[in-house]
């Protein structure tokens, strides 16, 4: 723009210099275009130099015939013009002088006080650019781009205008052409949901339909044919502005409206059809495919496409993200430990820098779910997910992380030393110290924190993460230790553990479980009632494992469902050959009464093995029922149907209730042991024994005692009417003899 004020400037002086009624004109342009240059000591030489250089400039502007170069006056009249302006406009040169602007104006533009308005926002804001018809001296029209610009004196006072008229008929003519060409190609063109546009081979301009406007949130008329490309690019960063503080700048000192603007000037300039994906902004990204025209020139499509755009940003983050906590998943957060140990100097200065990875399990989690609702639960772990991500703030040197259903992990760079690791245990720790606001409520919930370090506890991410597990499960099984470090024995307790849960699914087939079975006597009279049915695992190289050992295994892992079913045949089948009317009990577990056909499967053995449904009876704990109750009271009553008893094992402590008693078809209380063997010298536990036996007698449900040892036990339970006992007073779990009658002792 300045080349083009300078050279209009210039153009004002020479041609001023034609025309005697311009001579105030001529000496205050002469200022303003020398004053800058010329002091009051430049050689006269210099001077006829310059004057020289402005005669052949006037000559060869006068001499111009495809554009009309005109000079106006401060009030807009021709004060002198060339030859292509006599040419274009059609008057004689001295018909034109002193002509005003608004003779090149039609009738229609002139009421509407066109000229006017052009002089007016030139005088204002230095120059003005347009397009529209223009009127020859004949009465004929032409389509004209105009640009005008001001002409200031020293002082900064516009004293008149330089004006350049461009003929651009033929343009017009062919833009329409080739647009009215292109449109009848597609008479849905403005019913299309991507915005088009057509350029010549020039860039400029040709067509536009309106769904492209409306993309670009601008008014119908915004894109106007025969716009440059600048303008055009200009157009849209209008409609779609860029924040230049978002993202700050980008490389080259190019801010980021301007790589912007980069992008989509290469998307319309590669016309391979390939499309360009060009995020815009946060709320529009748009794709641009450009392909080229036989008759020359190229069209260009622009489809919205954000919402997928969205979508397919939210998919992405979902791969490495929890969707509850937002926090990174098990794939992102091992990727980014992976960096850290491949680059343990990563994002610090210091050497010795090591990675410690903290798991953090949820005590009594399962409580929260069972008691306070699925709601209640989620929205303790987004709170929980909340101020770990406060405490672990560090960019690039902490990270947190939610591995399980209440399993969170935290993975940290640290120093040497036991200082930095400390500090992180402080901050993870301070995260529980204070309640949590749930539901209306506050919730105090703790947790065990599982550590291990590399290198010395693991150099990959998997080795590190199962330390930490390891370190976990043994903060669960030290009472009151909520901090619990990896040490090496630690693995191999872990090794034993995974190789008893492998072979815990072969038990069955290989044949390793062994039934025992212990009394169950009347304590008025001491008459054997029946046998409970206890299952032993003999392990090949481990030797026996109790089953507080391997049935939560077998729970877990869904191995219980065919130890169950093998028990439940098992015994069935033996009671089925004694002679009298003993009855046979079986523990059911909780996982069991989850499973699907159990009823049937249990209908099945009966039927198998020949064994009456009422010398039957199936020993449940009420932990069982807890999780779904009106599933469990669905299925005991059809097994209550069948004929089987129902005993309520381990009574008093578990979460023992009226409600339980009363709701569901409960044939027998079984009391845990620990109340009668506590019971001599703890007056809680004879207490809780003696309310046990009389809430039996008050409902009319027999209760049997387990942990009978001794004479005082047996008269203890006598005296407060209890009918039923088992312990090793009437003897221990057993195998069968070969009669199948006579129980030797183990």
């Amino acid at each position: 723009m300045l080349t083009v004020l300078i050279f209009i400037l210039t153009l004002a002086l020479a041609l001023a210099g034609a025309i005697g009624a311009g001579m105030a004109l001529r000496r205050a342009l002469a200022r303003v275009s020398l004053s800058g240059v010329l002091g009051a000591g430049v050689m006269a030489a210099r001077r006829r130099i310059l004057a020289a250089r402005e005669r052949d400039l006037a000559l060869m502007v006068r001499g111009l015939s495809d554009c009309a170069l005109v000079m106006l006056t401060f009030e807009g009249r021709v004060a002198s013009w060339n030859a292509g302006a006599r040419r274009i406009e059609g008057y004689d040169d001295e018909e034109a002088l002193g002509m005003a602007l608004a003779r090149f104006y039609r009738l229609e533009d002139r009421a509407e006080r066109l000229p006017q308005r052009v002089l007016t926002m030139a005088r204002t804001t230095g120059h003005y650019f347009g397009e529209g018809y223009r009127l020859r001296r004949d009465g004929t029209t032409y389509w004209a781009h105009v640009a005008v610009e001001r002409i200031l004196d020293a002082r900064g006072h516009v004293i008149g205008f330089a004006s350049i008229v461009r003929d651009m008929t033929r343009f017009k003519a062919d833009q329409e052409r080739l647009a009215a060409q292109y449109a009848r190609r597609d008479d849905a063109l403005e019913g299309m949901h991507q915005g088009l546009a057509l350029f010549d081979d020039q860039g400029r301009l040709v067509f536009s339909n309106a769904r492209l406007a409306q993309m670009w949130g601008l008014p119908a008329d915004a894109f106007v044919p025969g716009m440059a490309m600048a303008e055009t690019l200009a157009r849209f960063a209008q409609g779609r502005p860029i924040d230049r503080t978002i993202g700050g700048t980008i490389g080259g000192g190019h801010d980021k409206a301007q790589a912007h603007e980069d992008r989509l000037r290469h998307a319309l300039a590669t016309r391979e059809g390939v499309p360009c994906v060009l995020e815009w902004s946060p709320d529009f990204v748009v794709s641009v495919a450009s392909r080229p025209l036989a008759e020359g020139g190229w069209v260009s499509t622009f489809e919205d496409i954000t919402l997928r755009h969205r979508a397919q940003a939210r998919m992405a983050w979902l791969v490495g993200h929890d969707a509850l906590t937002g926090l990174p998943n098990r794939r992102d957060f091992v990727d980014w430990c992976a960096a850290r140990l491949a680059y343990p100097e990563r994002g610090t200065q210091e050497t010795g820098t090591r990675l410690a990875l903290v798991r953090i399990d949820l005590v009594r989690f399962r409580q929260v779910h069972e008691r306070r609702g699925q709601g209640v639960a989620e929205a303790l772990l987004v709170v929980v997910a909340q101020r770990l991500r406060q405490a672990c703030g560090r960019a690039g040197r902490e990270c947190v992380a939610r591995l399980d259903r209440d399993q969170f992990v935290v993975a940290a760079l640290i120093d040497d030393g036991e200082e930095a690791l400390g500090v992180l245990l402080g901050q993870l720790q301070g995260c529980f110290v204070a309640p949590f606001a749930l539901d209306g409520q506050m919730l105090a919930q703790q947790a065990r924190f599982g550590v291990s370090v590399s290198p010395a506890d693991g150099t990959d991410v998997d080795t590190l993460l199962g330390n930490t597990e390891l370190a976990i499960d043994r903060a669960k099984a030290s009472f009151g230790e909520a901090v619990c470090h990896f040490c090496p024995d630690m693995d191999e307790v872990a090794r034993r553990q995974r190789r008893i849960a492998t072979d815990l699914r072969h038990a069955v087939e290989r044949g390793e479980l062994h039934l025992l079975y212990q009394p169950q006597h009347a304590l008025e009279g001491g008459t054997l009632l029946g046998y409970e049915a206890l299952v032993r695992w003999i392990h090949p190289e481990y030797g026996l494992i109790s089953p507080v050992d391997f049935i939560p295994m077998a729970e877990q892992s869904g191995d219980i469902f065919a130890i169950g079913e093998w028990v439940l045949n098992e015994a069935a089948r033996a009671a089925a050959q004694w002679d009298d009317d003993l009855k046979i009990a079986v523990n059911l577990s909780p996982v069991q009464l989850q499973q699907e056909g159990l009823v049937q499967m249990i209908t099945g053995i009966l039927i198998d093995s020949g064994l009456p449904a009422r010398r039957l009876e199936l020993e449940i704990t009420e932990g069982a029922i807890i999780a779904d109750r009106t599933h469990a009271l669905h299925v005991l009553r059809q097994i209550k149907a069948l004929g089987i008893s129902i005993a309520l094992d381990d009574f008093g402590t578990g979460y023992s209730s009226l409600d339980t008693l009363g709701t569901f078809p409960i044939d027998k209380i079984k009391i845990d042991k620990s109340f009668l063997l506590r019971s001599a010298g703890n007056v809680q536990a004879a207490t809780i024994l003696r309310a046990v036996l009389a809430l039996g007698r008050s409902l009319d449900i027999p209760v049997l005692a387990e942990g009978v040892e001794t004479r005082a036990h047996l008269d203890l339970l006598r005296d407060e009417g209890c009918a039923e006992g088992q312990g090793y007073l009437f003897g221990r779990p057993a195998p069968l003899d070969d009669n199948g009658r006579q129980m030797a002792q183990a």
